[in-house]
């Protein structure tokens, strides 16, 4: 924009030059409408620059340091000098993807927990019904500890059988899921994801073995608390009460 002298403001005309059409880049997204890519020379002969460097290009090796060090080198640099970076360009889809990662995360521990709800559940309702036995165990001579290992044992080996079964489902589908969709697609004769619409015209999967982990630990660290409470009433049963 450039002042009239008035106090009025006016946008100033762009730039036309005319060039080569080399090709097309095709990225899918923002990119392909705000990014162009020509020689320096090309574009200092347009802009009418005949000497002197216009710009440096840094490249990392962690792309997610790039904005800590670029603002580390422009405030280092003796003189003024104009520094961005591409969080300040693209840093909002980033941004969006880990909120999905972290909705994802959440919503997968209120799964983990209404699991191990049903374990405790089923696990109390076992205590219940076998109240009489438990008397019975006692009188035998079973200590308190020992049947709440038993009941601790029992959830742990109804846990494992589903995270196991899933684990293995989880990952085969990571591995596999494109090929999977792609052949439900043929099958059926419809497309999931039509590229005219979408970005991709397939699901994107990437096996993430630390995820793997952390979920497992978690888990089974849920369903070792869910079987807690079940044991201790086991364990606090009065066997002369329900001794007839």
């Amino acid at each position: 924009m450039s002042d009239g002298g008035q106090g009025s403001q006016q946008f100033k005309a762009p730039t036309l030059f005319q060039g080569v059409l080399a090709g097309t880049i095709h990225v899918g997204g923002e990119a392909d409408q705000l990014l162009a890519l020509t020689s320096l020379q090309a574009l200092n002969d347009s802009l009418g620059i005949t000497s002197g460097a216009k710009g440096l290009q840094i490249y990392y090796h962690d792309v997610f340091a790039a904005s800590q060090l670029t603002h580390a080198i422009g405030y280092d640099y003796p003189e003024g000098v104009y520094i961005s970076d591409w969080t300040r360009t693209h840093g909002h889809l980033y941004q969006d993807i880990q909120l999905v990662k972290v909705i994802v995360y959440i919503v997968l521990l209120l799964v983990i927990a209404v699991a191990s709800f049903n374990i405790l559940s089923s696990l109390t309702m076992a205590v219940k019904n076998k109240q009489a036995h438990i008397a019975i165990l006692k009188t035998m001579g079973a200590s308190p500890e020992f049947l709440a290992r038993v009941f601790v044992l029992q959830g742990l080996y109804n846990a494992l059988l589903g995270i196991v079964s899933g684990t293995l489902i989880g990952v085969g589908l990571s591995l596999y899921l494109s090929d999977i969709i792609r052949g439900l697609e043929k099958f059926f004769g419809v497309a999931v994801l039509s590229g005219d619409i979408y970005f991709i015209d397939f699901l994107p999967t990437q096996l993430q073995w630390t995820d793997v982990v952390v979920t497992v630990i978690l888990a089974l660290l849920l369903s070792v608390l869910a079987t807690l409470y079940p044991a201790k009433k086991a364990a606090n049963v009065v066997a002369a009460k329900f001794l007839h």
